[in-house]
Parts: structure tokens; C-alpha cells; sequence
């Protein structure tokens, strides 16, 4: 993503900001996604015909409301039981033969702001459109702009001067940080450097909990260290 934002959108560079990209990764979806076809493919689309991508949306603006500390829409509760009334009809449960039910006259009372809670739903909230694209009429099946429009656009049109690219050493069957520096290399615009450290590309969002298995307790600390040390010996003050 930083690289296509570099590519195609900005146009204020200067050579006091830098990217850095960490496990840079531009193969096609198939290739990145373990599973895709087999697993995820049969299971958003069961999802997308069934309204569950729906409800999902739903209950995110709800959730966003309470994060936010306002009052929920009442629109949104009566539209959220409308969605639920509908499964349990089309599941054979009943829910009154059909019937819409008669929604209580309640409201949520306002709760504290939850600011953490907020940004992770407004991530959260991208989900269901994204899941949708796959299991929906469209159909997608793999990333646009394809993994070879990208590397023609990187090669033509990438802006930003310096880049620090950072590669795990134990990603070798789906990191292409060697890729991208071969085509930085090419920029006589740019200045590249690449810093391999130890582990894999899951283990600084990991948190010490022991999800990702074999591992070296790599963290984000450790990436810290190694942007800060170029930051240093670069003297570039902003990171894009």
C-alpha cells in the first residue's frame, strides 16, 4: 500500500522523508493467502448470501456509536433485529412465523468514549465490503492493480528518495524485499538500503503471546532499533 501511495498519489517528496517497508510482499493473492480458494473463497461466499457481511456492518455502527460515546440510531437497532428476524426465518426458527417482531422502545444509554476501541472498529469496519468483494457478485479473485502493474508502476513512477526496506530471514517463500530493492536500485531518483533481521513477518504483531509458531521473540522493539539507526546515520527526520 505505501508503495502505491508513493507511486501514484504524492507528489510533495523531498528528500528528508523516507518509507519503510517491512516484508514487502507483491505476489498474487493466491500465493499470500494460504488457503483462498479451498477455505475462504466458500466461506464469505456462504456468508455474503446469508446477510452476515450485512449484519456485520450493522453491528459495527452500532458498536462505533457506544465506542464514540453517543446515543445508538434507532434506525440502526430496528435495522439490526430486521436482519437477525430474516436468518432465523430463513434457518427455519420461526421468530414468530414471520412476523416482525415488536421492537422494545429503548435506548442505549451514552457510555464513556472509547478512543482505542473506536480506531480498531473504524479498521474493523473495512472488513465486511472487503470479504464481500470475494464472496459477492464480483467475485474477486485476486489483488488489482495485478503484482505486475505494480512492479511496472515502482519502476517508473516510485517518488521517494530514501527507503529502508527490512526482510525477516525466515520468510524466504513469500517476502520479495529482494524484488523491490532490485527495482529501487533502478530509480536513479532513489536511495535504498536493506537490513534483514531475525524471525518471521507475524512475530512483532504477536505481542510475547506465543500465536506464531517457532518463534524468536522478534518484536516491535526490534524494528524500532533498526529504523531508528537509519534514521541516524541518514539524518532524515520524517517517515512517510
Amino acid at each position: 500500500m505505501h508503495v502505491l501511495i508513493e507511486t501514484l498519489f504524492r507528489s510533495d517528496v523531498d528528500g528528508n522523508t523516507t518509507n519503510v517497508l517491512i516484508a514487502f510482499n507483491n505476489r498474487n493473492i493466491l500465493e499470500s493467502v494460504p488457503g483462498f480458494e479451498e477455505v475462504f473463497v466458500p466461506l464469505l461466499t456462504t456468508l455474503s448470501r446469508r446477510r452476515v457481511l450485512s449484519g456485520l456492518d450493522v453491528g459495527f455502527e452500532i458498536a462505533g456509536s457506544v465506542a464514540r460515546g453517543e446515543r445508538v440510531d434507532e434506525d440502526l437497532i430496528e435495522e439490526a433485529v430486521d436482519i437477525v428476524r430474516k436468518e432465523f426465518v430463513g434457518l427455519g426458527l420461526g421468530m414468530g412465523m414471520g412476523k416482525k417482531p415488536r421492537i422494545p422502545n429503548f435506548q442505549l444509554p451514552p457510555l464513556p468514549p472509547s478512543p482505542l476501541l473506536a480506531e480498531l472498529l473504524v479498521f474493523l469496519s473495512q472488513l465486511p465490503p472487503l470479504f464481500d468483494d470475494v464472496g459477492g457478485p464480483e467475485s474477486i479473485r485476486d489483488f488489482k492493480p495485478s503484482p505486475e502493474s505494480v512492479s511496472k508502476l515502482v519502476s517508473m513512477f516510485y517518488k521517494t528518495k530514501n527507503t529502508l526496506i527490512v526482510k525477516f530471514d525466515e520468510d524466504e517463500s513469500i517476502d520479495e524485499s529482494d524484488k523491490i530493492e532490485r527495482l529501487l536500485k533502478g530509480r536513479e531518483v532513489c536511495e535504498s538500503e536493506k537490513v534483514v533481521v531475525k524471525g518471521k513477518h507475524l512475530e512483532p504483531v504477536d505481542f510475547g503471546l506465543g500465536l506464531v509458531p517457532d518463534s524468536t521473540n522478534v518484536n516491535v522493539l526490534a524494528i524500532a532499533k533498526v529504523i531508528h539507526e537509519y534514521l541516524e546515520i541518514t539524518k532524515i527526520s520524517c517517515i512517510a
